[in-house]
């Protein structure tokens, strides 16, 4: 299998305590996720995934994706087990041709595939908008920049989860908040994203 980065250069690539590493590293070796060659290092053992699955090590097996539309039918045609796929979905993305997020969407929708929603608020940049952007928002009165970007990510048919880093207690209750008494955006909402922040 692939070999992995030493304890040291993992530390120092990930800022974070070597002996964090060293733990990680032991406890992935005691699962039988990686082996350590004398002299050599430590390797990801080639597991059988769905041997795994069998086992109970893995609950529901999916992947990330971060390529086209073409490759991820390729996958999902040659990998039906595949329980999910995660995707990045927001607005902002949503028609950008290099990101292909609705291509993407609806390759996994055809596959009628599960859908995690990863960067739904684009690591904070939708939280940060330009003055006459949140002005376009500030009048529809329909709650915070990020409740926004994430009822977008979450109002689409096969979505599961929707993945949202919160730093505070307050981004925790306005997430849980607007997400227990979910609602889509509405028509309104959604054209004054497409004009005031998609320049469309």
């Amino acid at each position: 299998g692939e070999k992995l980065p030493s304890v040291r250069e993992l530390a120092t690539e990930l800022s974070i305590n070597p002996n964090t590493i060293q733990r990680a590293y032991r406890r992935l070796e005691a699962e039988g996720w990686i082996a350590t060659v004398p002299g050599k290092g430590c390797f990801v053992c080639d597991n059988d995934l769905l041997q795994e699955k069998e086992r109970g090590r893995i609950r529901r097996l999916g992947f990330s994706f971060h390529d086209s539309p073409e490759v991820l039918d390729r996958m999902l045609t040659d990998f039906p087990e595949a329980e999910f796929v995660q995707l990045q979905i927001n607005y902002a993305d949503w028609e950008n041709p290099s990101v292909t997020s609705r291509a993407n969407y609806e390759v996994a929708r055809r596959h009628n595939k599960p859908i995690v929603v990863m960067e739904p608020v684009k690591g904070g940049n939708l939280i940060r908008l330009p003055e006459e952007a949140q002005k376009a928002l500030d009048e529809l009165h329909g709650g915070s920049n990020a409740s926004y970007a994430i009822r977008f990510a979450a109002g689409f048919k096969n979505i599961r989860v929707v993945l949202s880093g919160m730093s505070n207690m307050e981004q925790l209750i306005d997430n849980t908040d607007y997400m227990m008494d979910f609602k889509p955006l509405t028509e309104e909402e959604y054209e004054a994203k497409k004009k005031e922040i998609l320049g469309l």
